[in-house]
């Protein structure tokens, strides 16, 4: 089991990205509050950015296919359990990678195991 590692730049490209990344855009660390596709002018994408030290919200214009360098990327994906093969969902930050195996909930119960003599089922007397 790796321990967690300092979050670093991970390349992403502008048409992945989702609401709450952190990336770097024109050298400043900004959230994206929102992105979508431009009807009009297709190889371009609208970016609603929220400035990380504070400042107001603004919209920009940005190349479909730009790389930014991805900051905070959290997800939710679909990954195979470690101990039953079972799809789980899990919840990860991609520029900082996976610190364990996933696991479901009923094989983390089982590894747990009872949470204290309080709680270890007895026979009644």
């Amino acid at each position: 089991m790796r321990g967690p590692t300092k979050p670093h730049g991970q390349p992403i490209r502008v048409d992945e990205l989702q609401r709450r990344d952190q990336v770097l855009l024109f050298g400043r660390l900004v959230e994206i509050a929102d992105a979508q596709m431009v009807r009009d002018f297709p190889p371009c994408v609208n970016l609603v950015i929220i400035p990380i030290g504070g400042g107001t919200p603004r919209e920009t214009l940005v190349p479909r296919d730009m790389l930014l360098l991805g900051m905070k990327l959290p997800r939710t994906l679909q990954l195979r359990c470690a101990g039953c093969q079972a799809l789980t969902p899990q919840h990860i930050d991609v520029t900082v990678g996976m610190c364990e195996q996933p696991l479901c909930v009923g094989c983390r119960a089982r590894r747990a195991g009872p949470a204290g003599p309080w709680l270890t089922p007895t026979g009644r007397h």
